[in-house]
């Protein structure tokens, strides 16, 4: 007769393997290639992130004083630029930067620089643009002024990609000098790190009726109206998010997007 019992002593008595012994393969593998897919998901989503603003490296947004140009050499002396990206504390660093420095809006025209970004500050930032009743600017090339020095650094590049052209429709009168810019739009979208892309916003209609109701107040704060406001932005939601597609100069005055060319 076969002597279960026995058997059963036998593998009860079995010394078992330390934990890390039994599963050695499976933690060689999270070890080597953990850093592989998060370096493959970080690179996706810097990809996209380039394709979603249409530039190369970007950095936060700055403010800081300069003279905004055109090519020809037509200049305004002073204005506040804003630059770089706008990431989700750009709002307060915006604000901060401009209690301190232009309280009294001796200063009244503020001109951009910008691939565009973050919705959650672009949009207050338009609001305290247009509030206050400032102006905007988009100009062919912007000298910083260096108060410590008188002296000024040249920035030849200008964008004003994504929710760059929203803050600037704030704008009590809005400017374009010089004529190689150009004002870039494209749809919403949320980036994914882990999936290594954007998604698009899980509500257009809603999404769409917040950039609506932004034009809306700028109008009723005294800015020139956006003409054909919804459809501008219905244009706006059909260009795919990783894209960027330019308006055109008769699309500009179309759309009474600029009020003034310098």
């Amino acid at each position: 007769m076969h002597n279960y019992n026995n058997e059963s002593q036998t593998h009860e008595n079995t010394p078992k393997l330390p934990h890390f012994k039994r599963y050695w393969k499976l933690y060689l593998a999270i070890i080597f290639f953990g850093p592989i897919v998060l370096g493959l998901s970080f690179c996706g989503i810097a990809t996209q992130i380039l394709k979603h603003t249409g530039t190369g490296i970007s950095h936060p947004v700055s403010l800081a004083f300069a003279k905004a140009c055109s090519n020809d050499g037509i200049c305004l002396d002073k204005v506040i630029l804003v630059r770089g990206e706008i990431t989700d504390s750009s709002y307060a660093a915006f604000t901060s930067w401009l209690s301190k420095n232009n309280q009294t809006q001796e200063v009244d025209i503020i001109c951009f620089d910008s691939p565009g970004g973050s919705n959650q500050s672009a949009m207050p930032m338009g609001k305290y643009i247009s509030d206050r009743g400032y102006k905007t600017c988009l100009a062919d090339r912007y000298e910083l002024i260096n108060p410590e020095t008188t002296t000024s650094s040249v920035e030849t590049r200008t964008l004003c990609n994504s929710m760059c052209p929203y803050i600037y429709a704030a704008g009590r009168e809005r400017l374009v000098i010089g004529s190689s810019v150009k004002f870039g739009f494209h749809a919403t979208g949320k980036p994914c790190f882990p999936c290594g892309k954007f998604i698009p916003p899980q509500t257009d209609m809603s999404a769409k009726e917040s950039f609506i109701q932004q034009l809306d107040l700028y109008k009723a704060n005294g800015s020139p109206a956006i003409h054909n406001a919804k459809q501008l932005v219905d244009i706006t939601f059909e260009v795919d998010f990783k894209t960027i597609k330019y308006m055109s100069k008769k699309s500009e005055k179309s759309y009474n997007l600029v009020t003034r060319y310098l």
